[in-house]
């Protein structure tokens, strides 16, 4: 993602226009440019320069929107109540602050036009490592650390759609640092099992107010929530991640989901984030993606990371996930593969089983997508395998034409999602 786009999402090109623009009025790009006696810094002369950037960016705006405009070389920008007019002629580019009614032009809002910058897969990933930094840097990291020491009893964790991965990698944390009994939970289950055993329960949510929320929190277990919004309940300890980046435009969970997968390994790893941070790059793979099913090869050990495969296959529609537990797989559920051409994709931790069974694969799939170990330690291990899952649902997706960052989802999905009776 080029630096240009950034300060677009970030307001930071925005907010340097109208301070400039406060100071000097009405300006072109080539008298400023050519014109150095005035001393203007080096910062400012890049930022006058990307005007022309962000008329490029305008114009794919209109033209996606379906926004009449007699010209392309003119139009209006509102930003926090200021409507800012850029025109461009044979001569170059230039901004004029204006009020509402002096300009005619139709009225492009500033954050909707941030929206349509977003709304794309590639940026999202592009942003993905400068996502995790930028909320390591400005989080409470001690102060995580130091509530998630104080599990020591038998703790639940609950998450649902892209939070799930959270919570199924922080039960695993807990469990492997702690030494403590921790089980993943859909928020329904708090209903329907007796949860007398546990003493504390883990919500994961980007937003936290969602009904999921009040589910598992209808119980006198001491209740902690993950999350990057605070709200005001003596009863909740709130393990807040703070992210400074604007917020992530998209249907499936990216960053939102690796931002406190991350925060988790920040206390698994003691603080020592570099191995961690290594670790997020982009993986490349190439197979033919003709088949829409499937089969999942994993077990707790990846749980983590074929949790994000199968949810975001199901929410995005981008294939037909089955998941097999690789032990399971040889009781009988190796039946399904006489009757369908499925895709296998493995994550193969390089034991002597996986090695049996890989080997015994190839006689029955035409495709098999491996998802290798780099570490034997198995929280690590999940952590880069998840991010290598973000990559394939990605190369997916691409060779479907289809964009994880805006799915065309089901009506139903706004209502079910408002619910709030009983379930």
């Amino acid at each position: 993602m080029n630096e240009f786009r950034k300060m677009l999402l970030n307001d930071d090109y925005i907010k340097w226009l109208a301070k400039f623009l406060e100071e000097y009025g009405k300006f072109d790009d080539l008298y400023f440019v050519h014109n150095h006696h005035l001393n203007l810094s080096q910062n400012d002369l890049m930022m006058i320069e990307y005007l022309g950037q962000l008329m490029k960016e305008l114009n794919r705006y209109v033209v996606k929107k379906n926004m009449y405009y007699e010209t392309l070389f003119s139009y209006s920008l509102l930003y926090q109540d200021e409507i800012y007019v850029l025109e461009y002629d044979n001569e170059g580019y230039s901004v004029t602050k204006c009020s509402g009614n002096e300009s005619k032009l139709p009225c492009i809002e500033y954050s909707e036009f941030k929206k349509s910058l977003v709304e794309n897969m590639q940026i999202n990933f592009d942003l993905l490592r400068e996502r995790i930094v930028d909320s390591l840097k400005h989080t409470d990291l001690e102060f995580i650390r130091n509530e998630l020491s104080k599990l020591l009893e038998p703790t639940v964790f609950c998450g649902v759609g892209g939070s799930s991965v959270v919570s199924e990698f922080a039960a695993k944390v807990i469990n492997q640092k702690n030494g403590v009994l921790t089980v993943n939970s859909e928020p329904r289950d708090f209903i329907y099992r007796n949860n007398d055993s546990f003493r504390n329960v883990v919500a994961c949510s980007y937003s936290g107010n969602h009904y999921g929320i009040e589910m598992s929190f209808s119980n006198d277990l001491k209740k902690y929530l993950l999350s990057s919004h605070l709200f005001d309940d003596a009863n909740v300890t709130y393990l807040n991640y703070i992210t400074t980046i604007a917020k992530e435009q998209s249907f499936i969970s990216l960053g939102t989901t690796l931002i406190p997968v991350s925060i988790l390994m920040d206390y698994y790893l003691k603080g020592n984030n570099h191995l961690m941070l290594d670790l997020i790059e982009k993986k490349g793979f190439s197979f033919d993606t003709k088949s829409n099913i499937y089969e999942i090869f994993s077990g707790y050990d990846t749980s983590a990371a074929s949790k994000y495969l199968e949810t975001t296959m199901v929410e995005s529609g981008i294939g037909i996930p089955i998941v097999h537990d690789k032990y399971d797989y040889c009781h009988g559920r190796s039946t399904l593969n006489r009757n369908y051409d499925g895709i296998a994709v493995y994550y193969n931790r390089n034991t002597e089983f996986d090695k049996m069974l890989l080997e015994e694969l190839k006689r029955y799939y035409r495709t098999i997508v491996v998802i290798d170990s780099k570490f034997q330690d198995q929280i690590l291990d999940d952590y880069q395998m998840l991010i290598q899952s973000m990559y394939l649902t990605k190369y997916i997706a691409e060779k479907k034409s289809m964009d994880l960052s805006a799915v065309n989802f089901s009506p139903m999905v706004k209502r079910l999602y408002k619910y709030y009776g009983e379930i």
